[in-house]
């Protein structure tokens, strides 16, 4: 695109686009970023939300870890903009530290933060600080996935059945009818499907997505 350009009028953004993408790339990156090896999120179970109502949950409890080269490189980095990170003194043991930022987010009890030299984790919600030993030390399934999910699928309908409900702005917006509709039609699905895994490896062959799909029984 950068030899050619489009010609065509109508392509003028996406040409523009490429030229932008170009120049961000060109942009410096720090050091630690290339040490980045991946993430794993783990929500457990998230009560009293109400979509609908747009009422916030009154309880979560998730984990989440960040895989790198340079776990203590990254803490020091973000103590740079966090006092209440700073003062934690958190080291490369494993150890969980309650952590408890100035604004605790809604729903949020407790928090724990645990690092190794290769991980660092995060952990929210009911037993927060067991929950933690057992994230760094579980070990990444063979061959290391470049994606791969696991959810309660019943649960997951019944969230983007509530969202539908939820009204829109501009001209696009869909008539009640249409989103009651669509919200029947995604609890049908949460009452069909019981939970969805999907992985994508790649692999000699190319890429697989081995998938399995578990239907409720009813």
């Amino acid at each position: 695109m950068a030899a050619e350009p489009f010609e065509c009028e109508h392509f003028g953004e996406m040409q523009m686009a490429a030229a932008q993408g170009r120049a961000a790339l060109e942009q410096p990156v720090p050091p630690l970023v290339y040490g980045l090896k991946g993430f794993l999120a783990v929500i457990e179970d998230v009560e009293g939300l109400d979509i609908i109502n747009q009422q916030p949950p009154t309880s979560i409890t998730m984990q989440f870890l960040l895989a790198t080269d340079n776990a203590p490189g990254l803490v020091a980095l973000g103590a740079m903009f966090s006092p209440e990170l700073a003062t934690l003194d958190l080291q490369p043991d494993g150890k969980p530290v309650r952590f408890e930022p100035p604004q605790m987010p809604v729903g949020v009890r407790s928090a724990h933060l645990a690092m190794t030299d290769t991980a660092l984790a995060l952990s929210v919600g009911d037993n927060s600080e067991t929950a933690l030993s057992g994230l760094l030390s579980a070990a990444s399934s063979e061959p290391p996935p470049v994606f791969s999910m696991h959810m309660d699928a019943s649960r997951y309908y019944a969230f983007v059945g509530d969202a539908a409900m939820l009204p829109q702005d501009g001209d696009d917006e869909m008539p009640a009818e249409a989103r009651a509709a669509a919200r029947q039609a995604m609890l049908a699905l949460g009452d069909l499907i019981d939970r969805v895994s999907v992985t994508v490896n790649l692999t000699p062959r190319g890429i697989e997505m081995p998938s399995v799909v578990t239907l409720t029984g009813e």
